[in-house]
């Protein structure tokens, strides 16, 4: 029977590795967030300059929501499907 022994190094590439998917998974979810925004607002006629206005923020916040530059926390998920006068269930269905 054969052990492998891991060393120290060996636990940082695990852990490093962890992080970069939990990372890619936030980015992925940022997107598909973010899609749906822009597909939702320009669906109701909306540009970001107004939607942003709407929910009390400046356009390029808004720019960086839509293109996953940003994530959103729940109160500003919130302050965005108020505006789009849709649920966050709406906004957030990935």
């Amino acid at each position: 029977m054969c052990f492998t022994v891991l060393q120290p190094e060996d636990n940082n590439y695990i852990l490093n590795k962890i992080r970069m998917e939990e990372t890619l998974e936030k980015l992925d979810l940022a997107n598909k967030i973010g899609d749906n925004i822009k597909v939702i607002r320009k669906a109701k006629g909306l540009n970001q300059a107004q939607l942003a206005r709407n929910c009390g923020m400046d356009r390029q916040h808004m720019e960086k929501i839509e293109n996953a530059k940003v994530c959103p926390n729940i109160y500003t998920l919130y302050i965005i499907s108020k505006a789009l006068n849709i649920s966050v269930s709406e906004l957030v269905n990935v």
